[in-house]
């Protein structure tokens, strides 16, 4: 370089080159998640409500007005390994509110993940050994429901570190612009 200035190194992600769609997944995590064996493996996290399979789909039926809804216990994560999360939730009452949890404690309390957003699209990374994941519901009236469809998935992405890697791409001006100078618009 005949101009004196230094190179120039930039690291940036592509936005048109996700790494989502680079993603290998493990086995299915959710025992159960197709409800095919009733209502087996889930259970209420806050005790609030009963729980059966309608339309091979998971119905939370409230008991109260009581915050209530539906859960699963996962075992055998790896700390600091990263997951994928997918559920479709359904609320029967249109002014209660759904909350989507992935969790360190069984009835949903502490989070580490929480939306109100449906459906559930999300990556998480876990922090322990055996978590929660579920929904609770507020702001409900007795016997209001909330549905799980078939089909809520959680997933180890197994390659979640080459995959983010190979949507990074590192140059330098050198790489970019070539070693020719321009002087007058003619190369030197």
């Amino acid at each position: 370089d005949q101009s004196g200035a230094s190179d120039v190194t930039t690291t940036f992600k592509l936005n048109n080159s996700p790494a989502a769609e680079n993603y290998t997944y493990g086995t299915e995590l959710l025992d159960n998640n197709t409800f095919t064996n009733g209502t087996t493996n889930w259970y209420s996290p806050r005790n609030a409500s009963s729980l059966s399979i309608i339309d091979n789909k998971l119905v939370s039926i409230a008991d109260s007005t009581a915050t209530f809804g539906a859960a699963q216990q996962i075992d055998n994560l790896i700390v600091g390994n990263v997951y994928i999360f997918k559920a479709n939730i359904i609320k029967s009452n249109p002014s209660s509110i759904i909350y989507t949890r992935i969790s360190t404690d069984s009835s949903l309390g502490s989070t580490i993940f929480n939306t109100s957003e449906n459906p559930v699209n999300t990556i998480f990374t876990a922090t322990a050994t055996t978590m929660y994941i579920g929904v609770v519901v507020t702001d409900h009236v007795a016997n209001d429901t909330v549905t799980i469809d078939t089909g809520i998935t959680v997933k180890e992405i197994t390659n979640y570190p080459e995959a983010n890697a190979a949507s990074e791409i590192e140059y330098s001006q050198e790489n970019v612009f070539g070693s020719d100078e321009v002087v007058n618009g003619d190369f030197a």
